[in-house]
């Protein structure tokens, strides 16, 4: 996978055929409090540090083959 195509995935998704910007979050600890008040299943889901914007966001597991997975 091109660099190109790894930032793309990091910082960017799809939502309804648009690319827009994932949620961004400060701290670790803020991404976590978020997974958990909005009952998101760290099982499929975890927090990482984008290497386009510096911030934190939440990933899909199967996105993540290559990342180190942090335990929530």
């Amino acid at each position: 996978m091109s660099r190109w195509a790894r930032i793309m995935n990091e910082h960017w998704t799809q939502k309804g055929g648009k690319m827009v910007a994932k949620m961004q979050f400060k701290t670790l600890d803020d991404t976590i409090r978020y997974i958990e008040e909005h009952h998101i299943n760290s099982d499929i889901y975890h927090p990482y540090v984008c290497s386009e914007c510096g911030q934190w966001h939440i990933e899909h597991h199967k996105f993540a083959k290559k990342k180190k997975k942090l335990k929530l």
